[in-house]
Formats: structure tokens, sequence, C-alpha cells
């Protein structure tokens, strides 16, 4: 029997401090810095088509937890190291903290086993069911500024999906009209 394995995929990384406490929507906000940072930068890196590939298979985004913010200091320090594109993300003390904090790094689009082994071993972050309901509401606030920043960065991408969508729903329109 041949096994069919799965391929590894691109994704998004934010290692968050565990030390910080703040609240659920101020973490969300600077995973989202880390998020959207990384990608611009993988875009100055020159990696295009890394981005394309992690924007066309289903964008998967993983939360992890730092230590503290020696621990994001020394992710970033390896990321970079092997050449792998990344963003600290430092907060400019507008609303939480009194002076300007590192909160988290973003790291990608990586394969999870090109990772360095210090990142590789960070825990993933778990949520309360109440936490996960936080979450999707702030992303719904968001989701029409990242939606445009997205069409803005990618056209083409934005435009071949478009046309890919009604192209399906033409086939399926046309397989109803012979029922």
């Amino acid at each position: 029997m041949i096994e069919i394995l799965p391929i590894e995929e691109l994704r998004l990384y934010c290692a968050i401090r565990d030390d910080l406490t703040i609240p659920d929507g101020k973490w969300m906000v600077q995973a989202g810095h880390a998020f959207v940072s990384t990608v611009e930068e993988a875009r100055k890196l020159g990696r295009q088509d890394q981005i394309t590939r992690y924007m066309e298979h289903g964008q998967p985004k993983i939360v992890v937890k730092a230590k503290n913010e020696a621990a994001l200091r020394r992710a970033e320090a390896e990321c970079k190291a092997a050449g792998i594109p990344c963003y600290l993300v430092t907060d400019a003390a507008r609303t939480v903290f009194t002076k300007p904090t590192v909160t988290c790094l973003g790291i990608g689009p990586v394969l999870r086993s090109d990772l360095p082994k210090f990142v590789y071993r960070f825990q993933q972050l778990v949520m309360f069911d109440s936490e996960i309901d936080d979450l999707i509401a702030a992303l719904r606030e968001v989701e029409p500024i990242l939606r445009e920043a997205i069409e803005q960065e990618f056209p083409d991408y934005i435009r071949q999906e478009r046309e890919r969508r009604e192209a399906i729903l033409a086939k399926v329109r046309s397989i109803l009209e012979t029922f």
C-alpha cells in the first residue's frame, strides 16, 4: 500500500511574549501587526513566490508563546541568520504601555521544518471559547482593512481568484440547467 504524505505548507508564525499581561484585543492587534509586517518583510526580501504560494494555500497562521523579550530577540536573530523573513513588533505606547514595548515577532512565510530549532520548540497558544469569540469579532472589524491592503498588494492574485470562482460558478450553473 502506498502512503500519501501531506505536502508541508508555508505558514506565518507570531511569537508573543508570555510574560506580558495585556487585554486580548491588544494581543490581536499586535499579532495583526506581526503577520502583515512579516509579509512586507518577505516582499522586501524578494520572496514574492513564497508569498503567492502562501496566499494560494489557505494562509495558515500559527500563534506561539515566547518566554520573554530576550526569547523574541533570540528568535529574531536565528530567523535572520537562517534567511527567514521576520519582523519584531514594538508597541508605540499609545494605549496600554507607558513606554515602547516589544510585544511579538512575526515569522514567515516559512515551512515548519525550516524554523530554527529554538523557534520550533515554542508552544502553540491555546485559547478558550470566549477568547476565540473575541478574536472572531476583532477579525471581522479589521477584515475590510486587510482585504483592501491585500487587494492593493496582490491585484493579480485577487483577479485570478475572482476569475477562478466565476468559472466554477459558471460550470455549476451549467450543470444545474441540465436538471
